[in-house]
């Protein structure tokens, strides 16, 4: 099980390191994606605005990022219970967000 120094740092590089989340069993590091300049990162570094958010489940890595924090628990919750390959937060989302 990874600490939660270890989480930040396993996410260092997807970007700028913003917030951690705890909620139970489940850790989320919100972080500001670098931008890119076609398939290289911009130089000098800068990030986007919004923040995206990747969980963690007892400190193992779902290997997955969201684009809201809301996404991010209901996506580690189906990846707990139905795996790697699930798309159940997908259709969660879909079946609650307003049209």
């Amino acid at each position: 099980m990874k600490t939660k120094t270890e989480m930040i740092k396993g996410c260092a590089w997807l970007g700028q390191f913003v917030d951690f989340h705890t909620l139970g069993e489940y850790s989320i590091v919100e972080y500001k994606p670098t931008t890119f300049d076609g398939c290289s990162p911009k130089i000098p570094k800068q990030y986007e605005k919004e923040s995206n958010f990747h969980p963690y489940i007892n400190g193992q890595d779902t290997n997955t990022s969201y684009n809201s924090i809301e996404e991010a628990i209901v996506g580690a919750i189906a990846y707990k219970y139905d795996g790697g390959n699930t798309r159940a937060h997908e259709y969660f989302m879909k079946s609650i967000k307003p049209a």
